[in-house]
């Protein structure tokens, strides 16, 4: 059978109109970019103190906290979770007048600044490896590589300890035994956090007992995380060189061995340690699942009828669609994947 093909006309009209639209589009972006361009260069020009013509990260931080402190004075809305002018008036109108005064204003700088300095320390604290004082980007590259090797070491501990068969690779028997095994983790923790912050004694957290049951817990995790830093193979124990990492760190007065958070490393913190090592987890569960629990998801899911809380339920049973109808479902727009 012969195609039809598109008359010339027809093919020149869009032509010209894809081009147009092409040029649009680019006039738009140059401009875009121009103007960008520009207040980039209006950014370094006011808060590149060292001269070098690009900002360091203690010179972003206070780029950042100078424009936070803007914001506030003009009760503007940040790009990524900026406060109302009424959040601001709430938090800075000391005086109760529904305004915030010059006086006002100059607080809620200083208020801003002293915080913005605070985060510069504990972001020095943290990344500054050779103790001068700066951050440099070998030291940056240095912080995110070793990173990088946690990540991996994480992933290895995983695969060591569900990759039965040692094939490399998890089967789809082996991934479901994890996935039962966190889950029923999951749920235990679920239903001792409800059972310890449950003041209502109706068997589920409302929001405001969950907010508490999160402030409860913080200090916990952070000393979790701040423990389990040192746990090398992520498996729940100490070995002895895990047990001299920890002790290095605890002379060199290094910030990983601040289990207190004070920001002192003192006797008070190698006892929290010997404390708590042998039982420093919450749950045998990755910390965002742990954060998870605590803040109620899945609960809701559960508690609720409609798409998400159904599929929320089939997938706490196992109870999964069979292929054929899990198709259907995308041909109709709906997402098929798992909660």
């Amino acid at each position: 059978m012969r195609r039809s093909t598109p008359s010339t006309a027809a093919f020149l009209t869009v032509t010209g109109l894809a081009l147009g639209l092409s040029t649009g589009i680019a006039a738009a972006q140059d401009a875009n970019q121009s103007r960008g361009g520009e207040a980039r260069a209006k950014i370094i020009e006011k808060f590149d103190k060292d001269g070098d013509g690009q900002l360091s990260e203690s010179e972003r931080a206070t780029a950042r906290e100078a424009m936070r402190s803007v914001r506030a004075e003009k009760g503007e809305e940040g790009k990524r979770g900026g406060k109302s002018k009424a959040d601001w008036v709430k938090r800075f109108d000391t005086d109760g007048d529904g305004e915030i005064s010059d006086a006002e204003k100059a607080a809620a700088r200083e208020k801003l600044e002293a915080r913005a300095a605070e985060s510069r320390k504990k972001f020095i604290a943290k990344q500054d490896r050779n103790g001068d004082g700066a951050v440099t980007e070998d030291e940056l590259q240095a912080s995110a590589e070793a990173r990088r090797e946690r990540s991996q070491a994480m992933r290895a501990a995983f695969m060591a300890r569900w990759d039965k068969d040692e094939s490399g690779d998890l089967s789809t028997e082996e991934r479901e035994a994890s996935k039962t095994y966190y889950r029923g983790q999951a749920e235990a923790l679920r239903a001792s956090v409800t059972a310890e912050f449950d003041s209502a004694g109706d068997g589920k957290l409302s929001n405001a007992e969950r907010k508490a049951a999160f402030e409860a817990f913080k200090p916990r995790l952070k000393l979790s995380a701040k423990i389990g830093s040192f746990d090398a193979d992520f498996n729940g124990s100490f070995d002895a060189n895990e047990i001299a990492a920890a002790t290095k760190a605890f002379g060199a007065g290094d910030d990983a061995a601040d289990f207190n958070g004070d920001g002192n490393i003192d006797a008070s913190d190698w006892a929290l340690f010997l404390e708590n090592k042998d039982d420093f987890r919450i749950a045998d569960l990755p910390p965002q699942m742990i954060s998870r629990v605590l803040m109620g998801a899945g609960e809701r899911d559960r508690g609720q009828k409609g798409k998400r809380g159904e599929r929320g339920q089939k997938f706490e049973r196992g109870d999964r669609k069979p292929r054929g109808e899990r198709g259907e479902r995308r041909q109709r727009g709906t997402p098929a994947g798992e909660v």
